[in-house]
């Protein structure tokens, strides 16, 4: 190894800062609109229903070997969990 390369790795910084913030800023967005669209209906429905078969269909057996990574990845997961349908 060179000094060069030692000092590279010295100075390389992990970060949790997203690789595009423009796509952070959107996906930020669509999620605060969700909610708001969420909760907007809430006085519509019921105060407790009973979780459907399919979800809870989902839940049995082992959990998911992925967690998702993209905003391409929600539609794998948000369907199961809420009745709010995923605008495109």
């Amino acid at each position: 190894m060179t000094e060069q390369t030692v000092m590279a790795e010295e100075t390389a910084e992990e970060t949790l800062d997203p690789e595009d913030w423009e796509s952070m800023r959107v996906l930020g967005h669509r999620i605060l609109d969700d909610m708001i669209d969420y909760l907007e209906t809430l006085q519509d429905r019921l105060v407790w229903q009973h979780a459907p078969h399919h979800v809870k269909a989902h839940f049995r057996g082992s959990p998911p070997a992925w967690l998702p990574k993209t905003r391409r990845d929600l539609p794998r997961v948000r369907p199961v969990h809420t009745p709010i349908p995923i605008r495109k």
